[in-house]
């Protein structure tokens, strides 16, 4: 990740998730070219397709198709119409 700061209004520095984190301190007043935030930014970007060649799969846990989706879905849908209902009856 590519985190830019500015002197005058980042009174702290950021925490770094991993260390191939970059951080580029700048002050507020200088101008910053299009190639120099470009060469960041791929710099970055290789980090992120170095890390990226050591992800592994998630393992697949239960099988999940649109029958079950739906049948949650309704039941959530039913459990929600029976709280809206007996808390308006409570209001009555």
């Amino acid at each position: 990740m590519l985190i830019i700061t500015f002197d005058d209004i980042t009174p702290t520095a950021p925490k770094l998730a991993s260390p191939e984190d970059q951080v580029v301190n700048l002050p507020r007043n200088r101008m910053v070219s299009l190639s120099e935030i470009y060469s960041m930014i791929q710099n970055v970007f290789n980090a992120v397709n170095k890390e990226e060649i050591e992800y592994k799969p998630i393992p697949e846990i239960r099988k999940i198709n649109n029958m079950i989706v739906m049948k949650n879905f309704t039941a959530i849908k039913e459990d929600i119409e029976k709280i809206a209902i007996s808390e308006m009856d409570k209001l009555v």
